[in-house]
């Protein structure tokens, strides 16, 4: 026996288990928490965000329909006050604590102006908008009527 290696005696090496990858480590089951978590808000706001403009997108398709109305009717009057209809129907929307209703004239263009962050609702390209829609002997500037509504619909801040 003394001519044997005590080497021979010893067990072969023994590699120990592979790491699995179930169950996971609780810092990765924190990281999964904190995503899902995330990703419900973001989806949440994104939502909200939505929701809260739809009516913005109802309007300008409304606009649309009126200008396409005008381009059979050509009745620049009927135009200005279907503008002047929708842009309020959108302000009542938009802003329902404030007394919007009951605006008219000088003070309805001022609102706009300053909700839609546009002067030019107080200047001529607005009067479409006020008292002298009712002037038989004025004819409203169509192109700045359509400008002006729409981008009071698409920019005003609430």
């Amino acid at each position: 026996m003394q001519g044997q290696n005590p080497l021979d005696q010893l067990r072969p090496n023994h590699l120990p288990d592979p790491i699995g990858l179930w169950p996971v480590a609780i810092g990765w089951w924190v990281l999964t928490g904190l995503i899902i978590i995330l990703s419900t808000l973001i989806v949440i706001k994104l939502f909200q965000f939505w929701r809260k403009n739809r009516y913005r997108k109802q309007a300008l398709q409304q606009a649309k329909q009126l200008f396409c109305a005008y381009d059979q009717h050509q009745d620049q009057r009927q135009l200005a006050h279907n503008c002047n209809r929708l842009l309020k129907t959108v302000a009542l929307h938009a802003y329902p604590k404030q007394d919007t209703a009951s605006l008219y004239g000088k003070n309805w263009r001022q609102f706009l102006a300053e909700t839609g962050n546009n002067p030019d609702f107080l200047g001529t390209q607005g009067e479409a908008l006020g008292d002298h829609r009712f002037n038989p002997d004025w004819t409203p500037d169509i192109t700045a009527l359509q400008t002006l509504t729409l981008s009071w619909i698409k920019k005003h801040h609430v």
